[in-house]
């Protein structure tokens, strides 16, 4: 069976300003780094990770959360190593 190296994002919600999605993240996954014009935040559901957000480290388990302002370089460093990192998602735009 292939590995996934790429998140999964599945649209949960949208209405207006508000966007609610769940992203599933592959086991040992480091992204890309992403500057959004949206506020987000963020929920593991499942697994865990490392990001680094304005350059600050933070680590996040299960039912862990973090709110991203908008425009703030973010980037997963590194997802768990034994199963698949789930994350509910919550954007907010203007």
């Amino acid at each position: 069976m292939p590995i996934k190296k790429q998140e999964i994002f599945e649209e949960l919600f949208e209405k207006d300003a508000v966007k609610i999605k769940k992203i599933t993240s592959p086991k040992n996954f480091k992204s890309e780094i992403f500057i959004q014009d949206e506020e987000e935040w963020v929920m593991v559901l499942q697994g865990s990770a490392e990001l680094e957000i304005s350059g600050k480290k933070i680590n996040l388990n299960k039912d862990d959360y973090v709110f991203i302002p908008r425009k703030a370089p973010h980037q997963i460093l590194k997802t768990s190593g034994d199963i698949e990192t789930v994350w509910l998602a919550v954007y907010l735009s203007e």
